[in-house]
């Protein structure tokens, strides 16, 4: 019986052993590493990044002409709204012309980042920039690429860069620093999330 342990635990030992060496041989490749159930599932991911990828480059590369862009607005009793040249508008306080909101129609394949740093160099001028996203809670400011801040004493302005019907905008809110000014920006953000392409 004594004789007989010694042979099994070697044996057990060399069949471990053999195991151990047939299991590394097989997975030697990362092609035989991909040979099990494991490859149809990573392939499987690889594809939907790709085509969420994919999905992106397309709606980046959405194209139009800018100076054909025509827009459209609900206008309130007090307040108009025209075209200033191609690709610009105003929507203005008949009554003020400090209060006026100026929309402008990027391309579509505008750099964001240039245009938001040529943006903090014209709200610099106004006063210390601040980042405005937080208020998603008002339509305007919603899925917005970045909304930006500025104010002093006399004067504040907000600038909101987005999409509206597939097309870029840059719209630039203008008011003077004062408590009256509550009411008429009111009015001007409402009519500002009316904003409509028309081509």
């Amino acid at each position: 019986m004594k004789n007989k342990l010694p042979k099994l635990n070697q044996a057990f030992f060399i069949g471990a052993l053999i195991s151990v060496v047939g299991f590394t041989t097989a997975c030697n490749t990362v092609d035989d590493v991909y040979s099990n159930d494991q490859k149809p599932l990573e392939k499987t991911i690889v594809h939907e990044d790709e085509k969420k990828s994919s999905n992106q480059s397309n709606k980046k590369t959405v194209s139009y002409d800018a100076s054909n862009i025509q827009l459209q607005v609900d206008v309130h009793d007090g307040y108009i709204f025209d075209a200033e040249e191609p690709r610009r508008f105003i929507l203005e306080y008949q009554k003020n012309a400090d209060y006026y909101a100026r929309i402008e129609v990027l391309d579509a394949n505008e750099n964001i980042e240039k245009v938001k740093e040529q943006v903090l160099e014209y709200l610099s001028h106004t006063g210390e920039v601040r980042d405005i996203s937080m208020n998603e809670a008002i339509p305007l400011y919603q899925n917005t690429k970045f909304s930006l801040h500025a104010s002093n004493q006399e004067t504040a302005q907000n600038v909101i860069v987005k999409e509206i019907d597939g097309v870029l905008l840059k719209i630039t809110i203008h008011y003077l620093n004062q408590e009256e000014s509550e009411v008429i920006t009111q009015h001007m953000v409402e009519m500002l999330q009316t904003l409509k392409v028309t081509q």
